[in-house]
C-alpha cells in the first residue's frame, strides 16, 4: 500500500453535535435576550457559538467570547469551562492546533475540578483530535484511551463506541488498516442500532476510505452513504470530507470529470466558511488530480498553497503529505534532484510520526489499558465479596452498639452545642480582625503606589512646559497600572532648541516606574553636561544607564534600559533633528504618512552598545503633524479575533484624523483603544504624542 496518506485528514470523529439550522440559531438568540438569569444567558450564548461553528467561525468566536466574559464576571466555572471548550473547537476548525489544545486543557482542568465526568471524557477526545491532526498519534491515542476509561466507568455505550472509532482511526492513519477496521466496524453497528446519524456518517466515511485503499468495490457505497447522511443533517464541513474521498476514488478509477466536480463543491464550502484544515486537503487532492491530467503548473500552485497552510497549522502529517506529493510532481517533470530533496523531507517527517518509539508508546498504551481494565474487573469482584461480609459483621455490631451510641450521642450533642457557640464567637472576632488588617494593608499599598505616581509625575514633562513651547499638541498617556514604565520628558537645550523625549522603559508597574526615574535622570544628566545633538544625548544616556546597572549584583550587569525617540525642534528654521531607539517617529503631511525609522537597538546594554545612535534631520512644513509613540497601543490585544492592534492599523487611523483638532484626535484614540480592547486587559503602558507645526 502506498504511504501517501493525503486523505487521512478527512478521517475525524467528533463528540459535539453542531446544529446548522439557522432558525434554531435565531431562536437561541431570542431566548438569550429574555433569559431570566445570567448563567442561563451564558449557557445560551455558548450554544449559539456552537450552532455557528460550521456556519460562520467569526460569529461563533464572537458568541464564545461573550459567553466567557459573562461567565468570568459571574465566576460561573461551568460556563467558563464550556466557553473554553468552544474556543478550542473554533481554533481546531482553523487548524490552530496548539492554541486549541491550550483551550481544551484549560476546560479540562475546570471540568475535573467540578467532577463533570462526561464532559471530561469529551474533552480528552477533543485533545486527542488535535494531536491526531498534528500527527502526534501516540498522544492522540493516550487521550482517546483516557476518554474510553471514563466512558466505561459511566457505562456510556455510545461514548465507548465513539472512543473505539477514534482509536480505530489512529490505527488506520498508522497504515494498520486491518486493525483499524476491527475498531470501526463494531462501532458502526452500535451507532446504527442507536440511530446516531452523525456518527454513522463519520464512521461510514472512514470505512469507505479504508476500503478504497484496499481496492474493495464497497468503498463508494460507504462514502455515498456518509455524504447522504451529512447532506440530510446539513453538516457542510463533513460533506467536504466525503466529497474529497469520493474525488480520490473517482481519480483512481480514471473518472477525472466527476473527481473535479467533487473537489469544486468541497472547495466552495470551505472557502465560504474559512476552514483551513479542509483547504489543505482539497489543495492536495486538486494537485493529485492535476498531475493525473498532466497539468503540472496548476499542481505546483495547489501544492504550494497546501504546504503554506500546513506549515502554519503545525501539522507534521500535513507537511509530510505535501512533500511526498511535491516529490512525485518533481519526478514526473524530470527534476530528479528536487524530487529527491522533497522525498527526503517527506521521509524525515514520516519517520517522526511512524517511528519505532511512537509505535512502542502506542503498543504500551494498549497493553496498559487492557491491564487496567482487567485489574479493575478483578478489584470490583473482590469488593463485592468484601461488602457482603462487612454487611453481616456490621449488622451484629449495630444491635450491640445501638443503645450505647444513643446515650453517648445525647451527651455529645449538648457538649457540641456549647463548644460550637464559643468557637463561632471566637472565629467571628478573628475574622473581623483579619478583614480589618487586610483592608488596612491594601490601603497602605494603594497609598504608597499613589504617592509613587506623584513622585514619577514630577519627573515627566509638565503641561506648562509643553504648552509654552509647542504651538498645538496632545499627550495620550495611559499607564497599565497607576505608575508606568512609559514616560515623556521635555526641556530646553543650550542651543535654544526644544527637546522632546518619548520612551518605554523595561517593565511596567512599579519596576518600570523605578527604571523610568533612572532613565530620566540619565537623560537630564547628558543635557546638563552640554550635549545638544540627539545622537550624542542618547549615547551619553546609554553610557550612564549601563554604568549604573553594573552595580545590580548580576554577573554581567543589568540589561535593562529603554526604547524611545528624542526630537530636537528648531522652530525658527522649520526643522528638527532626531535619534530613535526601536521606536519610530511619524509625520503626517497632506494625508500621507512619512515614517522615520529608528535604530534597531535599545538605550541600554546590548551587543550593539558600542555603535553610536544615528542622527537625522527633517524639514518641516506648515500643518505637519509629528507623532511620537511607544509600542503599547500597537501591541494591545482585542478586536473580534483577539489579535494585536498593529502599527499598520494605527498609522491608518492617524492619517484619517490628522486634520482634526488635537483634542479631537486624543478622544478618537481613546475611544478606538477602548473599543478594540473590549473586555480584555490592557497589556502594556501606552504613550502617543502629537505635535502640529
Amino acid at each position: 500500500m502506498k504511504t501517501k496518506l493525503f486523505l487521512l485528514l478527512f478521517c475525524y470523529l467528533t463528540l459535539s453535535v453542531f446544529s446548522q439550522n439557522l432558525k434554531l440559531t435565531d431562536s437561541l438568540q431570542n431566548l438569550a435576550k429574555v433569559a431570566k438569569d445570567d448563567t442561563s444567558k451564558s449557557n445560551l450564548l455558548n450554544k449559539i457559538s456552537t450552532t455557528y461553528l460550521e456556519i460562520d467561525l467569526e460569529k461563533s468566536l464572537d458568541f464564545a467570547k461573550r459567553s466567557l466574559a459573562l461567565s468570568e464576571k459571574l465566576n460561573y466555572k461551568k460556563g467558563i469551562a464550556n466557553a473554553y471548550f468552544s474556543l478550542g473547537n473554533i481554533s481546531n476548525y482553523k487548524a490552530e492546533y496548539l492554541e486549541a489544545i491550550n483551550w481544551f486543557k484549560r476546560s479540562l482542568s475546570i471540568r475535573k475540578e467540578l467532577f463533570l465526568m462526561s464532559d471530561v471524557g469529551q474533552t480528552y477526545s477533543s485533545i486527542g483530535y488535535c494531536y491526531e491532526d498534528m500527527g502526534n498519534f501516540s498522544e492522540a491515542k493516550k487521550n482517546y484511551f483516557a476518554s474510553l476509561k471514563i466512558r466505561e466507568q459511566l457505562k456510556d455505550k455510545i461514548g465507548i463506541a465513539k472512543c473505539n472509532a477514534n482509536i480505530g482511526n489512529v490505527y488506520y492513519q498508522n497504515q494498520n488498516l486491518t486493525e483499524g477496521l476491527k475498531y470501526l466496524l463494531p462501532a458502526l453497528k452500535v451507532f446504527e442500532a442507536a440511530g446516531e446519524k452523525r456518527m454513522i456518517a463519520a464512521v461510514s466515511h472512514n470505512i469507505g476510505t479504508i476500503y478504497m485503499y484496499q481496492g474493495k468495490p464497497e468503498a463508494m457505497t460507504f462514502l455515498q452513504a456518509a455524504l447522504k447522511n451529512n447532506e440530510e443533517m446539513g453538516n457542510r464541513f463533513w460533506k467536504t470530507s466525503n466529497l474529497g474521498s469520493m474525488s480520490e476514488l473517482y481519480r483512481k478509477q480514471g473518472n477525472y470529470t466527476e473527481a473535479e466536480k467533487c473537489l469544486k463543491r468541497a472547495f466552495k464550502i470551505l472557502e465560504e466558511s474559512g476552514q483551513k484544515e479542509g483547504m489543505i486537503n482539497i489543495y492536495n487532492l486538486l494537485a493529485k488530480l492535476n498531475m493525473s491530467q498532466k497539468k503540472y503548473n496548476e499542481a505546483r500552485l495547489n501544492l504550494n498553497k497546501a504546504l503554506e497552510l500546513a506549515t502554519l497549522s503545525n501539522s507534521i502529517t500535513r507537511r509530510q503529505i505535501c512533500y511526498a506529493s511535491l516529490a512525485e510532481l518533481e519526478q514526473e517533470q524530470g527534476n530528479y534532484k528536487k524530487a529527491l530533496d522533497c522525498y527526503k523531507l517527506s521521509i524525515i517527517l514520516r519517520d517522526s510520526v511512524f517511528s519505532k518509539e511512537n509505535i512502542k508508546k502506542m503498543t504500551q498504551q494498549q497493553m496498559q489499558y487492557d491491564f487496567d481494565k482487567k485489574e479493575t474487573l478483578t478489584k470490583e469482584a473482590q469488593e463485592k465479596k468484601d461488602i457482603i461480609i462487612q454487611n453481616e459483621i456490621q449488622s451484629q455490631k449495630n444491635l450491640r452498639n445501638g443503645f450505647i451510641g444513643g446515650f453517648i450521642l445525647v451527651l455529645l450533642a449538648a457538649s457540641l452545642f456549647f463548644f460550637q457557640r464559643n468557637k463561632i464567637n471566637k472565629e467571628k472576632k478573628r475574622s473581623d480582625q483579619l478583614l480589618h488588617l487586610v483592608e488596612e494593608k491594601h490601603k497602605e499599598i494603594t497609598d504608597s503606589i499613589n504617592y509613587a505616581e506623584r513622585i514619577q509625575r514630577s519627573f515627566i514633562a509638565t503641561e506648562e512646559i509643553l504648552a509654552t513651547n509647542l504651538k498645538d499638541h496632545f499627550v495620550f498617556f495611559k499607564p497599565k497600572a497607576i505608575v508606568s514604565g512609559d514616560f515623556y520628558w521635555a526641556g530646553k537645550l543650550s542651543n535654544g532648541n526644544f527637546v522632546l523625549a518619548t520612551a518605554d522603559s523595561t517593565g511596567h508597574g512599579v519596576p518600570g516606574a523605578i527604571m523610568s526615574l533612572l532613565n530620566i535622570t540619565s537623560l537630564e544628566s547628558a543635557i546638563k553636561d552640554g550635549f545638544t545633538h540627539p545622537s550624542a544625548i542618547l549615547n551619553d544616556t546609554r553610557k550612564t544607564i549601563i554604568e549604573r546597572l553594573k552595580k545590580d549584583g548580576s554577573a554581567e550587569g543589568g540589561k535593562d534600559g529603554m526604547d524611545g525617540s528624542l526630537i530636537s525642534f528648531d522652530f525658527k528654521n522649520n526643522k528638527f533633528t532626531y535619534s530613535a531607539a526601536n521606536n519610530p517617529v511619524w509625520v503626517v503631511r497632506e494625508n500621507q504618512i512619512v515614517e522615520l525609522d529608528p535604530d534597531k537597538m535599545p538605550i541600554g546594554k546590548h551587543d550593539k552598545d558600542h555603535i553610536s545612535f544615528t542622527q537625522h534631520e527633517f524639514d518641516l512644513q506648515k500643518n505637519d503633524v509629528v507623532y511620537t509613540l511607544t509600542d503599547g497601543m500597537p501591541d494591545q490585544f482585542g478586536g473580534p479575533k483577539g489579535k494585536k492592534f498593529m502599527y499598520k492599523k494605527l498609522k491608518e487611523l492617524l492619517v484619517s484624523i490628522a486634520n482634526l483638532s488635537m483634542n479631537e484626535q486624543k478622544t478618537i484614540l481613546l475611544n478606538s483603544l477602548n473599543e478594540w480592547k473590549g473586555n480584555l486587559e490592557q497589556v502594556d503602558d501606552i504613550t502617543l504624542i502629537g505635535v502640529r507645526v
